[in-house]
């Protein structure tokens, strides 16, 4: 079967030596990639549950998009060997050396090509991907575009493409004089006027030089009237027709300060979300967002039916359906036009820094780290250092009327050089790892959502009690080298249950314990409830606090379980597949259908678990064999490994299904 690691070596490819890839627009080849992926992650499944036909079609559609990247060939060669093609699946694995695909340890124990190996060609093919010459990934460069008519204009020349990351960056340089003559801010009360006074004095940075991204084609777009030196991105025909230019911004980066949003949602079938919850489920994507936040960049989307009080669409809504919080983004509370405050506040404070802090803190990455720290701290229910160490500064989902812009403004401009905000940055030192099949049943590879410097996220499957996770903050830093204190707090869930035990003298290293968490509210008494604990890190150099990094736990709301008084799993019910259940984003949960009922010896050992499925009765081992033969005593005699892979059971639903070793 396909292996993890293949499926997730998407990054080693593009044109090697003498191989020149089909001519494409440079648009085309980040929604290539992204869309090559969902082939590979389709193609697992497939394997995994033994369609090996339909992942043998499924693979030539995949050479079909990309016949310059090798891993179609493999996986085409893979599908056919497990049918017993094995001339054709020969030739498809030299094909694939043949385009770079150098992974001869990983073809040397997959074992759907096991049916290969007693071929008298297989170690000469081998040998063929050991001295492959490896695909490297497609870079194009861009020419700076000289911005004159205050339009940024996003076209093939200035657009560069970086094959490693799988993303594009437009280009632009700006005149020293082509608009700095005109005052940064219109209107916008207390906060323009003061703005408008400081710039004029020449302590103010203002906004030349900065772009305004809007991506829902002007459904909700910023005002630009009221501020004249902001440049709107445009974008040419063709990169509108692959998809740039609309909805969550994981494809392009520019060089420029840039603030941006898209007030859309995919509001049809399961898939229904807003925008930032298409990336929280997903690793790469919540990379790119850090990257952007750490290139200067921050986009605003509404939350669109993703935090209404209520629960499975009962009583208005579902509740807090976000199964992470990250910095890297903000997040209104409504649908179309929500964003709009926020638009205004970030970008009044983005000119009211002073020139040289501003450009201090872009160049350092640490500009819009800033600005979330100031926006979180300065609003209207965060009056001391301790209210910003506790959920109220940080939600998911903003309430745009609790903003204070003119006192994010002044806070912007109070800041000098000599004292800034600190940068944090977490790492994972070690954690409980859950085991599939054991300890969680699911085709998912782990518990793992995401992993970036400000964000870690987790859903959790396992039927363990707690989850525990080592956290270092060990590698922030403060940019005058002032010394940082550290701060840990429980933002969201419950607190009394929870511990963070500091592990070395300073604090920047932390054992967290996380119990299992039911539903709960948002805050006591609140009508808003979710699934979700938020820890939340910070540092502090004695005048700032940094921007939030958040450590997330979600639980599964699909999901009933009954633990006993030594915190033992005692029984799960699992529903939301044929049968209902509450809903859970099915892009972080696979459902089941079935019942668990686990057995313990006289002296609490695990032995194994009754589960029920469609009314019948399957007994396994504490390992999560299936037990298909006992002996008089009882004694298992006879076990078979199980998989767990999916299955449809409508045109937009999956459930788990079982797989049982033949």
């Amino acid at each position: 079967m396909i292996t993890a690691l293949l499926l997730g070596s998407v990054a080693a490819r593009a044109a090697g030596p003498g191989r020149s890839p089909p001519v494409r627009s440079v648009f085309s080849l980040s929604g290539l990639r992204a869309q090559d992926t969902a082939y590979e992650m389709e193609l697992g499944r497939l394997m995994r549950a033994g369609h090996y036909a339909e992942a043998e079609t499924l693979a030539e559609k995949l050479i079909a998009l990309a016949p310059e990247f090798p891993t179609g060939y493999y996986i085409l060669a893979c599908t056919q060997a497990t049918q017993g093609k094995t001339e054709a699946a020969l030739e498809n694995l030299n094909r694939s050396a043949q385009h770079g695909f150098t992974l001869a340890q990983l073809a040397e124990r997959d074992p759907s090509l096991a049916s290969l190996r007693k071929h008298a060609d297989w170690r000469k093919t081998l040998r063929a991907m050991a001295t492959a010459a490896p695909f490297k990934p497609e870079v194009r460069q861009g020419t700076p575009l000289l911005v004159t008519n205050r339009v940024a204009r996003v076209m093939e020349s200035n657009t560069a493409f970086n094959g490693n990351a799988g993303v594009l960056q437009s280009l632009f340089v700006f005149p020293d004089n082509g608009g700095k003559d005109r005052l940064p801010v219109s209107g916008q009360g207390q906060a323009g006027d003061s703005i408008c006074r400081w710039y004029k004095e020449g302590t103010a940075a203002g906004l030349y030089g900065d772009l305004y991204d809007n991506r829902d084609g002007h459904h909700s777009a910023l005002n630009l009237n009221s501020y004249p030196q902001l440049t709107p991105v445009e974008y040419a025909p063709e990169a509108a027709t692959n998809g740039i230019s609309r909805g969550l911004q994981t494809q392009l980066f520019f060089n420029r300060i840039t603030i941006g949003n898209a007030s859309l949602a995919n509001v049809a079938g399961a898939g229904w979300r807003s925008m930032p919850r298409l990336a929280y489920p997903d690793g790469r994507a919540m990379m790119l967002l850090y990257l952007q936040y750490a290139g200067n960049h921050l986009y605003i989307y509404p939350e669109h039916n993703d935090y209404d009080p209520g629960h499975n669409g009962q009583g208005g809504g579902h509740g807090d359906v976000f199964c992470g919080n990250c910095p890297y983004v903000l997040i209104s509370q409504g649908s179309s036009g929500s964003d709009q405050a926020f638009l205004n506040s970030v970008a009044c404070t983005l000119a009211a820094f002073r020139p040289d802090v501003k450009e201090f803190l872009a160049t350092r990455g640490a500009l819009m780290p800033a600005v979330q720290m100031l926006l979180r701290s300065s609003c209207k229910p965060v009056a001391t250092n301790e209210d910003y160490l506790t959920g109220k500064a940080h939600p998911v989902v903003f309430d745009g009327s609790k903003l204070d812009t003119a006192r994010m403004v002044q806070r912007a401009h109070d800041m000098t050089l000599s004292v800034l905000p600190p940068q944090i940055a977490l790492k994972v030192m070690d954690e409980d790892k859950a085991v599939a099949g054991q300890d969680y049943f699911s085709p998912r590879a782990s518990e793992i959502l995401y992993e970036t410097p400000a964000a870690i996220g987790r859903v959790v499957r396992s039927t363990q009690y707690e989850h525990r996770m080592v956290v270092s903050a060990g590698e922030s830093r403060d940019f005058m080298d002032k010394p940082l204190t550290y701060h840990w707090r429980v933002l969201r869930g419950n607190a009394s249950r929870i511990q963070i035990k500091p592990i070395n003298k300073s604090g920047s290293m932390v054992e967290l314990t996380v119990p299992y968490h039911e539903r709960f509210a948002a805050e006591p008494g609140s009508a808003m409830e979710g699934n979700r604990v938020d820890i939340g890190a910070f540092v502090s150099n004695g005048t700032y606090f940094s921007a939030p990094a958040f450590v997330s736990f979600f639980y599964l709301d699909n999901e009933k379980r009954v633990y006993g008084p030594k915190q033992e799993i005692l029984s799960v019910q699992y529903s939301g597949g044929a049968t209902p259940g509450n809903y859970v984003d099915p892009m972080v949960d696979t459902p089941k259908d079935w019942l668990d009922v686990y057995h313990y010896d006289g002296t609490g050992r695990l032995t194994g678990w009754t589960r029920t499925l469609n009314g019948e009765k399957q007994d396994f081992t504490a390992e999560g064999k299936l037990i298909v033969a006992r002996d008089a005593s009882g004694t298992p005699t006879e076990t078979k490994a199980v998989m767990y892979g999916v299955k449809p059971i409508s045109k937009d639903k999956v459930i788990v299904d079982t797989i049982i070793a033949r």
